[in-house]
């Protein structure tokens, strides 16, 4: 929690120069790593420091990881819904202990390449891997690749960057079509597509009410994303632990929130 923080706390001169300090310590090419602090401790991951200075120490979204641990029992249907190279998968695992499922979209065939080979590093991992992003419709998109592995369906590829030709699907489509047993909780973080993957996915959200950890990408979404999620019967709750509501969100001052969604009857 401590390391986590004092990334935060970081300025972004001081970000930059530690990426660089990481690229001569641990290298920059992609490799396999054993995570030495925190809740997945031990665990193995192939990763490069520049993808994620908290990752690779085991620090990273200590508040996420407490809602994942602490809201996932045995027996579980998971869906990691932006799986990047396999962190939270990882934490999924270690709540599941080795009973129920894990579904991890990821819309970056670079990511995909990445997860696969981290899956197979933790044999305990059950985890089914679908190589698409989540939105409101099916469609084929070329997005930009970051360092960091990170991109969004709003971002368009650049001239110099590099692209990759990916593909989204609306949820309620995907798993009816695919047969995916329905979730019992899901993480959500996808960069910006929280209202359009609502869309997409309405029937599981009123029908099988699985309960959510959600980041939405400004605050615009949030007040959105509280909308839609209360029509449907569901709560919601910072990570200082206050309930939102409208007037919440009106004093939130910071841009990115990690939330925590359940309905009352579940």
């Amino acid at each position: 929690m401590f390391i986590d923080h004092l990334f935060r706390l970081i300025p972004d001169w001081g970000v930059s120069a530690i990426y660089k300090i990481g690229d001569i310590v641990f290298g920059k090419q992609l490799a396999l790593h054993q995570i030495p602090f925190g809740p997945i401790r031990g665990r193995k991951i192939y990763m490069r420091f520049r993808i994620s200075p908290r990752m690779f120490f085991g620090v990273n979204e200590p508040w996420v990881s407490k809602m994942i641990l602490q809201h996932t029992k045995p027996g579980y249907v998971v869906y990691d819904l932006g799986a990047h190279i396999g962190y939270t998968c990882l934490l999924f695992t270690a709540a599941l202990s080795e009973k129920g499922e894990i579904h991890a979209f990821e819309i970056l065939p670079s990511n995909v390449k990445i997860l696969g080979a981290t899956l197979a590093e933790n044999p305990d991992a059950r985890v089914t891997i679908h190589p698409v992003g989540v939105a409101d419709d099916e469609q084929e998109i070329e997005l930009p690749a970051s360092p960091t592995g990170m991109t969004s369906i709003y971002s368009p590829v650049t001239k110099g960057s590099f692209g990759e030709k990916c593909a989204t699907v609306a949820l309620d489509l995907y798993v009816s079509k695919k047969g995916i047993p329905y979730p019992d909780i899901m993480k959500i973080d996808i960069e910006g597509a929280e209202i359009a993957f609502m869309d997409g996915a309405q029937s599981i959200l009123k029908e099988v009410s699985p309960q959510l950890i959600i980041e939405f990408h400004g605050i615009d979404r949030l007040r959105k994303g509280h909308e839609i999620l209360s029509q449907f019967g569901y709560k919601m709750q910072l990570e200082d632990g206050r309930t939102i509501d409208q007037s919440v969100i009106e004093k939130i001052q910071t841009k990115n929130q990690n939330v925590y969604c359940w309905k009352e009857n579940n």
